[in-house]
């Protein structure tokens, strides 16, 4: 993200994907480093193979995050962080613990049976895209989903859909890779390189 930022301070905007990476946390704290040299950040990364496109039933995609902070003047600033899935893999294990079931429309079996299971991750089930099912816009979830994977990984060379690295033990570990570890996708865009900022003390080429 340090290199997308000074990028786009000398050409206005800048963009670095990344590969041979792991998990990174918080998607939504590296959009953020954006924020104090005046700029939009987006972030976007691939993640473990445990969520099913629209009508399948095999777990071919990650739940694929999308991080974007704007800033806003002396206002708090716009900062959007979320899954391509309507909840998150973390929230499923928190749910696991607490002994709680989960709401239809997260989760399906390895079926593709609708389920309330938050630990069937582990028994062959997936989650499921953003919207649920193709009625509630789940294919938008999807092709959201797909975005992040070919960005973050395509772009990179890291492994995409179903050949990412899992980071969780009881997914198992393939033996083809058509790249290298997980992927990332930083980007970073200058307000003035689109229209005039006013009051604005930042100077660009002296600040890094």
């Amino acid at each position: 993200m340090e290199i997308a930022v000074e990028k786009a301070g000398t050409t206005g905007t800048g963009w670095v994907s990344t590969r041979n990476s792991n998990h990174f946390g918080i998607a939504g704290y590296y959009a953020m480093m954006a924020l104090k040299h005046d700029m939009i950040g987006i972030t976007l990364t691939n993640a473990n193979p445990q969520v099913a496109p629209t009508f399948s039933v095999s777990p071919m995609m990650g739940t694929n995050p999308i991080a974007v902070a704007i800033p806003a003047g002396n206002q708090p600033p716009f900062v959007a962080d979320f899954a391509t899935t309507p909840i998150a893999r973390g929230k499923l294990v928190v749910a696991e613990k607490k002994g709680e079931r989960v709401p239809f429309g997260f989760v399906q079996d390895q079926y593709g049976n609708p389920s309330d299971d938050p630990a069937i991750l582990k028994t062959g089930g997936s989650m499921l895209t953003l919207g649920g099912d193709y009625t509630h816009g789940s294919h938008k979830g999807y092709c959201l989903s797909a975005i992040v994977d070919i960005f973050s990984a395509v772009l990179s060379g890291a492994n995409f859909g179903p050949f990412v690295p899992p980071s969780v033990a009881y997914l198992p570990v393939l033996d083809k890779q058509v790249g290298e570890g997980t992927g990332h996708f930083f980007g970073a865009m200058r307000i003035d390189a689109f229209r005039m900022r006013k009051n604005s003390s930042l100077r660009w080429m002296n600040g890094f």
